[in-house]
This record gives structure tokens, sequence and C-alpha cells, in this order.
């Protein structure tokens, strides 16, 4: 004959099967969460909103927006560069490398990711990391003027006057209206002792928008 089972035992039975349901539950509920059409609806009113208050100049307002959209698709890769943008207009190097990484950890082949932390690198006077994450930029796209532009300029910092001239070149020639290239590229020919033209430039540096990779972050 069978003996009933104890106290203790029926809960720790009841315990168990608890546990297993919130495992094999919980994703289906995040999963409903995340997808249903009134979470999307508020997504795409966020990164709206985002973009909106990031071409204003509102920076804080933009990491505002886009780290609420995170709740609703934390590993949307496009939304993180975004964010990760929006740190770089507020000056904060270390949130964009922070964010950008993120995204390069759901897909490496991100230009805009690696561009991105070359600028951060820039700002916190880390030429040599800023070459390395710039370099793999263009690697992933070389028809992108900024990131042409910028790892010349970081090259002509590390007194390597061939690869500056190179890259700073190849943008001057094929974006006729990037006078910042132009210029820097004069620089570093005249450093390098070489013949060159004398440019004069307004142009912006890489706080500008840019368009990596078939995606415009912002």
């Amino acid at each position: 004959m069978t003996s009933a089972p104890k106290i203790g035992q029926a809960s720790s039975n009841g315990i168990y099967l608890l546990l297993l349901v919130s495992v094999v539950i919980a994703p289906v509920i995040f999963t409903w969460i995340t997808t249903s059409p009134n979470n999307n609806g508020n997504f795409d009113r966020l990164l709206n909103a985002g973009k909106t208050y990031y071409d204003s100049g509102d920076a804080q307002k933009a990491i505002d927006a886009f780290t609420e959209a995170l709740l609703y698709k934390p590993s949307e890769t496009d939304l993180l560069l975004n964010l990760a943008n929006a740190y770089r207009l507020s000056n904060k190097p270390e949130q964009v490398i922070r964010f950008s990484n993120e995204a390069l950890a759901i897909d490496h082949n991100l230009g805009a990711g690696h561009f991105l932390i070359g600028c951060a690198y820039l700002r916190l006077n880390q030429n040599k990391n800023a070459i390395q994450s710039l370099q793999q930029a263009y690697d992933i796209d070389n028809t992108i003027g900024a990131v042409g532009y910028l790892l010349g300029k970081a090259k002509l910092t590390a007194g390597n006057f061939e690869d500056a001239i190179f890259y700073l070149e190849e943008v001057a020639t094929y974006e006729e209206g990037h006078l910042g290239a132009a210029y820097t590229w004069s620089q570093a020919l005249m450093q390098a002792g070489q013949p060159c033209l004398l440019y004069t430039s307004d142009a912006a540096d890489e706080e500008d928008s840019v368009d990596l990779g078939g995606r415009r972050i912002i």
C-alpha cells in the first residue's frame, strides 16, 4: 500500500511545478508584451520623438526618448546606434562606446557602430583606438566620406602622412564639396613635404549626422 506524500514533500513539489511553469511561460509573456500592436505604436512614437529632439539639438530629450524605446525593443540595432549618436551630441563618449558596442554585439558588421566608437575615442584623445575603430568602419564601407575623412585626420595626428594623404585625397576627390577633407589633405601634403594647393575650410567635422552602411543614424 502506497503511503500518502508528506506535507513537506508536497510543498516542495508544488514549488518545483510553479518554477517550471514560470520558466516556460515567461518567454511567451515577454514576446506577447514586446510584439503587441500597442507597444509597436509606442516604440514608433518614441523613436520618432527621439529623432525630432535630435534634429532640434536637444540631446537629453533625444536620449530619454530612445532609452524609453529600448524597453520595447532592447535588441534593435538602429535604435542602439541612434541612442549612441544622441550621447555623442551630448558629449558623453563613454556612453557612445557602450551603446555602439551593444549594437555591434548583435551585428559586428555595422559600419556606423565602429564609426561612432571611433568618434568617441577621438573625443577621449585616444587616437590609436580611434584609428582602429575607424579603420573597421572603412573596411566595411569605404564609400562614406565622413569615415575616410576622420580616418585621414587621425592618421595625420599619428604622423602617418602617407596613409593620411591616401584617405583624405580619396574623400576630397570624390566629394568635391567636402572642404574639410580638401583642407586637411593639403595640410598632410605640406607636412609630408609634397607640393599642394592651399585650401580654406569652414567644413563641419564629426559632429554632423552621417549616413553609414545604408542606414541613416538619426
